[in-house]
């Protein structure tokens, strides 16, 4: 669903809590249409893409003083949601076509037997024995029958925030995030090669692997330009902390972010971007400075 998501009230403080805790506890054409019916751009026009990533960020002289990508932090000041971004839960997909099927090959139309739960709410995705989540399939009630217990939907369970980097905004959480935990999706507008080869800023396109399947082959996109959540933020590190899979879901395909090691509070969140987005900027992340310090 779309939200305006922007707040107006004072801005509130993060800090590194002094003794860290544990982290927080069909068809295609049909699922995606009930999952994200709300969620159509004709129900509400998303905002023009200015160009910036947000209206309200330091003017570049002060920027360059910030920190550098993949930063560790004491304290900081959360950022609004920027108002020329429409904030989406899910992915939206409004092509003239039929929705693109994109199961990889070795897909099978598995269920698993759970009883409990296919990741508990102190587990990850290398813990759990779930026969879905070792084959990297997304559940949902044709596969499993756990609802909201399952642990496997992906659903967010840490929260993020938006901060002020050298290089715009970037996410990190005031929780830990164990190692292979799911972050979040990364969503926006779903588009065929050729929608997304007419953009004229592909910075924020990521392609799913696998191919659609409509009388013939077709790659798919999605495209957080004008809308999407705290994943779009996220920026490039040569060391990352976290890594982009994709996922199966129905007959259909998803791409989740996942934390590669444990996650400190308040470290920024960082993945490598493909060699195809890394034409359009210049690599500003901690890994090419040392030695590395926390920023007060």
């Amino acid at each position: 669903m779309i939200h305006a998501h922007v707040e107006n009230g004072p801005a509130s403080q993060r800090t590194v809590p002094p003794l860290p805790g544990t982290a927080l506890n069909s068809t295609a054409q049909l699922a995606w249409f009930n999952l994200y019916q709300a969620s159509q751009p004709q129900q509400q026009p998303l905002n023009p893409h200015d160009g910036t990533a947000a209206s309200t960020l330091l003017p570049n002289h002060t920027q360059t003083e910030l920190p550098f990508v993949g930063s560790d932090y004491e304290v900081v000041i959360p950022h609004a949601w920027p108002r020329n971004i429409a904030h989406i839960d899910h992915s939206i997909f409004s092509a003239s076509k039929p929705y693109p099927v994109t199961v990889s090959s070795d897909y099978t139309d598995q269920k698993c037997e759970c009883e409990l739960c296919c990741i508990s709410s102190t587990g990850t995705h290398l813990t759990s024995s779930c026969i879905n989540v070792n084959s990297a399939t997304v559940c949902d009630d044709s596969n499993c029958l756990l609802g909201p217990r399952c642990g496997n939907r992906f659903e967010q369970r840490f929260e993020l925030d938006l901060i002020q980097t050298r290089v715009g905004l970037g996410v990190v959480s005031p929780n830990i995030i164990p190692q292979g935990a799911f972050v979040v999706e990364y969503v926006g507008e779903i588009l065929y090669a050729e929608d997304a080869a007419r953009r004229n800023d592909r910075r924020y396109q990521a392609r799913f692997r696998t191919e659609a399947e409509w009388g013939e082959h077709s790659k798919v996109y999605v495209d957080a330009l004008t809308c999407g959540n705290e994943s779009r933020f996220i920026n490039h590190s040569c060391k990352p902390n976290c890594v982009m899979y994709e996922f199966d879901w129905t007959n259909s395909t998803r791409l989740g972010i996942f934390a590669t090691k444990e996650i400190p509070p308040l470290q920024e969140l960082t993945f490598s971007y493909s060699r195809r987005n890394r034409q359009f900027f210049r690599c500003q992340c901690s890994a090419h400075v040392s030695p590395r310090s926390k920023v007060k």
